[in-house]
């Protein structure tokens, strides 16, 4: 969800105290969506906006059109950039991830301004959420100036219940070379996801620089941090079909066909 969704939705159906509002339909997975109701008529709600908020909450449909429904109800600015969000996330096709746009997830704590999520364990699994956090942009100051940030927490015993129950603890952890992808743009790095996702799971350590910035700086980055490796995607191998490949001990570099990424990365461990 979005706090700024949400507090767009609480004007259009007239709340007047925000912090109360989320405070309440963040419960809704506790104590269910009638007891909700009750609580927001209790603090005035009128039956009107009941109306809108109960419809809202009974959407069933797909991520994408629970989103169009509530946007073309809902005069929000923030629609577009979480499609643009879940849309990035997608195309990572991750094997156990289903994303769900959930209006009534609202993160009761106040500082959250932007994106807000939480991560649910397997529905074998009854405990609850696992993760959970959001953007947040007038918490942290330096100065006279706000720093954004976006903060999430683990649920560290659950997690470990649930891969302990479910086996999949591995027997070993390839940890002999790692990998840095250079950040050229958002258009690539969506691409690129999908790389490392699949390396991820043959259990290869890399990850991609989490912004375009000067090369310079990422291999500052890379250097500080001792990746064996950096890998470069940028237009032009993209044009090419292709993607370099630079040892960060030596300098060397080389460059390969794209399609043996994979491949060619796994020679390496």
């Amino acid at each position: 969800n979005d706090r700024r969704i949400l507090e767009d939705v609480a004007k259009k159906i007239g709340v007047e105290n925000f912090s109360d509002f989320a405070i309440i339909i963040d419960k809704i997975d506790k104590i269910g969506l009638d007891e909700v109701i009750t609580q927001l008529k209790g603090k005035g709600l009128k039956e009107d906006s009941i109306g809108i908020l109960k419809d809202f909450f009974s959407l069933t449909e797909s991520t994408e059109r629970k989103i169009e429904k509530i946007k073309n109800n809902i005069d929000s600015n923030s629609f577009d950039e979480l499609l643009n969000i879940i849309s990035a996330i997608s195309k990572t096709k991750l094997k156990v991830l289903e994303i769900d746009f959930d209006l009534s997830l609202a993160r009761g704590l106040s500082y959250y301004t932007g994106i807000i999520l939480e991560v649910s364990s397997p529905e074998s699994f009854s405990i609850g959420s696992i993760a959970g956090g959001g953007r947040y942009d007038n918490l942290i100051q330096v100065g006279n100036n706000n720093l954004s940030g976006f903060g999430l927490s683990f649920g560290f015993d659950r997690i470990y219940m649930i891969l302990e129950e479910l086996n999949l603890f591995p027997d070993a952890i390839n940890n002999e070379k790692t990998f840095l992808f250079i950040n050229f743009d958002n258009k690539i790095s969506e691409e690129i996801l999908n790389y490392i996702k699949n390396l991820r799971y043959e259990g290869i350590i890399c990850e991609l620089y989490p912004k375009s910035v000067k090369i310079k700086k990422q291999l500052d980055y890379a250097n500080k941090k001792n990746f064996d490796f950096v890998v470069l995607i940028g237009e032009d191998e993209i044009k090419n079909n292709s993607f370099v490949l630079k040892n960060m001990s030596s300098g060397n570099q080389v460059s390969y066909n794209i399609d043996k990424i994979e491949k060619e990365i796994k020679k390496l461990i």
